[in-house]
């Protein structure tokens, strides 16, 4: 995803939410970190979040209802006041159950 801010007062998260409409109590929301890097007016750049399946050293998700789930994903950052971006929503994935 790509971001421009203006001001340059990002906080330090992003709210990811997973939306997994034909499984109840599946989907799941929660601020995952940015790395720190150097604040300034009128900045740009981009931010690449990554889950992993059954893999150590990410974050993983995986079916939670016994059969293939189909998710998308939301995304939004806020800053020092309390801004919150535009949500952009990932295309819809398969969640293949093993």
């Amino acid at each position: 995803m790509s971001f421009t801010d203006a001001p340059g007062n990002l906080l330090d998260s992003i709210f990811v939410e997973e939306v997994v409409p034909n499984c109840t109590g599946s989907n799941f929301d929660t601020y995952y970190p940015i790395p720190s890097f150097p604040a300034s007016k009128n900045q740009s750049g981009d931010i690449v979040v990554t889950f992993g399946y059954n893999v150590s050293g990410y974050s993983s998700i995986s079916p939670q209802c016994q059969e293939n789930d189909t998710a998308s994903f939301r995304f939004a950052i806020r800053d020092m006041q309390n801004n919150t971006s535009d949500t952009v929503s990932s295309p819809k994935i398969i969640l293949y159950y093993p």
